[in-house]
C-alpha cells in the first residue's frame, strides 16, 4: 500500500518508497536498508555504510526527484579502490532502478530529476540511462534536469544490467591481486558492516533487503 501525504502549499502528493517497490534477490554485490521520513528517503548500503538520500514528489504523471545526495566514507578506498568504486556505482544504479520500478508501479510516464550541479554529477556520468538532459536555473541556483522514460523501462533495465555485469567481471579479475576484495567476495557475510564503530546503532537485521528484481509477467 502506498503512503500519501498532502502538501498544504500546492497540493502536491508525496509517496514513500517501500520494500515492496524494491523486490527481492541476492544478485547485488551489497545489501541495503531503506529509511523513510517523508518526503525524504534514505537508502543505506549495509556493508560500507554509504547512504543515498533523495526527495521525491508526484506531479501529475511525473515522479520528480529534487534531491539525490550521496554520502560516503573514504575508509573503504584505503583497503580496496575496486570495491570502493563498485560500491559507489551500485548504490546509485540500484536507487535509479528502484525508482524506475516504483514509477512504473504507480503508472507514471517519467522520472524527472531536477538537481543541483554537484548532486547531478553523481548520475550524469550514466548518460546512456537518461533521455533529455538540460541546464536550468531555480532562483539563483544552477541545476541540471534529467529524465528517465517509464515507457522504455526494458531498455533502461538492460542498460543497468549491462553496467553491473561489467563491474562484476572487473571485480572477479581484480580479486586475484586485491586480497581485501577477494575476501569480501568469497567470505564476507552478507549484511555485515565492513567497519564498525562504538556508536553504531543496532538495527533490525530483517531490514536488510536486496534491490529490484524485475516483476514476473
Amino acid at each position: 500500500m502506498k503512503t500519501l501525504v498532502k502538501n498544504k502549499k500546492d497540493n502536491r502528493r508525496v509517496f514513500s518508497l517501500k520494500k515492496s517497490d524494491s523486490g527481492h534477490g541476492s544478485d547485488t554485490i551489497f545489501s541495503y536498508a531503506i529509511k523513510s521520513e517523508l518526503p525524504t528517503i534514505t537508502l543505506q548500503q549495509r556493508e560500507t555504510g554509504f547512504s543515498l538520500t533523495l526527495e521525491m514528489e508526484k506531479l501529475e504523471n511525473v515522479l520528480r526527484v529534487t534531491r539525490f545526495k550521496l554520502n560516503v566514507s573514504p575508509q573503504l578506498e584505503k583497503f580496496s579502490e575496486s570495491l570502493y568504486h563498485a560500491a559507489l556505482i551500485e548504490i546509485v544504479l540500484q536507487t535509479l532502478k528502484s525508482l524506475s520500478f516504483y514509477a512504473t508501479r504507480h503508472e507514471m510516464d517519467e522520472i524527472l530529476f531536477v538537481l543541483p550541479q554537484e548532486e547531478a554529477a553523481q548520475i550524469i556520468c550514466f548518460d546512456g540511462l537518461f533521455g533529455d538532459t538540460s541546464s536550468v536555473t531555480l532562483g539563483t541556483e544552477k541545476c541540471v534536469s534529467l529524465t528517465i522514460s517509464c515507457k522504455f523501462q526494458d531498455f533502461f533495465l538492460k542498460q543497468v544490467a549491462c553496467i553491473m555485469a561489467k563491474i562484476k567481471l572487473e571485480l572477479w579479475k581484480e580479486q586475484r591481486e586485491d586480497l581485501y576484495l577477494r575476501n569480501y567476495l568469497q567470505a564476507h557475510k552478507r549484511g555485515e558492516p565492513l567497519f564498525t564503530t562504538k556508536a553504531e546503532s543496532q538495527e533490525d537485521k530483517n531490514n536488510v533487503i536486496a534491490f529490484p528484481q524485475r516483476p514476473k509477467a
